[in-house]
């Protein structure tokens, strides 16, 4: 049985099967990749919001996860949040957004997530 790179066996008492995704992309413009684990693609919501799908999915949307965004240039002082997006997690994929201090969506230089759950 072929498992997912860095999956704890289902099979090892006392261990769920884990699954560790992240990415990290450009989210100026058209979102690009810059590199990913379990992450098929990104799809562009709306300034400072992008959806990750995940190439495996998880059993459940209770996973955990941790966001961050990176501004430069002229839009060095303006990332002040980086979270979950209103529209949240779901099994195939999770949505997440950067903000500026008065809570606008603004789109990140570089933007990274992790999601650490069961598959």
């Amino acid at each position: 049985m072929r498992r997912q790179p860095g999956a704890v066996s289902s099979q090892t008492p006392g261990h769920e099967q884990l699954a560790w995704s992240w990415a990290t992309f450009n989210g100026s413009g058209t979102p690009a990749l810059l590199d990913s684990r379990n992450i098929s693609s990104i799809t562009d919501t709306a300034a400072g919001i992008w959806t990750l799908n995940f190439t495996y999915g998880y059993r459940a949307a209770t996973f955990a996860v941790g966001v961050c965004g990176l501004a430069t240039g002229t839009t060095a002082a303006t990332v002040a949040a980086a979270s979950l997006s209103a529209t949240g997690l779901t099994t195939g994929g999770m949505a997440i957004e950067t903000a500026n201090t008065s809570d606008t969506g603004i789109d990140s230089t570089i933007v990274s997530a992790t999601a650490v759950g069961a598959l």
